[in-house]
């Protein structure tokens, strides 16, 4: 069912990413997370890291950093569990722009940690962030 959950997730912030503004987008990062009361259990946010994850690779676009981020936070603020959207940019070898997307929750990268060393950190949205960035 997790998985299920995963690819509705990834459908809702696929269509919301490609129709809101940014700053909407952003907006509800703060809301989704700052409305959890409960502290992410570890086990949970492996569990949806890993569930997210899987979806992206069976959905059929291309679910990067950013969709992947914003539907675990999704699904963990949907279990009360708080976490932080973080954005960075940096720049390739050839030298274009890079940027990327990472959820933390429970004192772990959920999804997107892969690429999270490679970027300067430029913004994060999470209720310990929110009205700071």
């Amino acid at each position: 069912m997790l998985l299920l959950e995963a690819v509705a997730a990834l459908a809702i912030a696929r269509v919301a990413i490609l129709l809101l503004p940014f700053r909407l987008l952003a907006g509800f990062a703060e809301r989704a997370s700052s409305a959890a009361s409960l502290d992410a259990d570890a086990r949970l946010a492996v569990r949806v890291g890993e569930a997210v994850d899987t979806a992206a690779h069976v959905v059929p676009w291309r679910a990067v950093c950013l969709p992947r981020a914003v539907a675990a936070q999704l699904m963990l603020a949907r279990r009360g569990c708080d976490s932080v959207l973080h954005f960075g940019v940096g720049k390739r070898e050839s030298g274009a722009l890079l940027a990327h997307a990472w959820l933390e929750a429970a004192g772990m990268v959920v999804v997107g940690g892969a690429g999270a060393g490679s970027v300067a950190p430029l913004a994060r949205f999470g209720p310990a962030f929110a009205g700071a960035e």
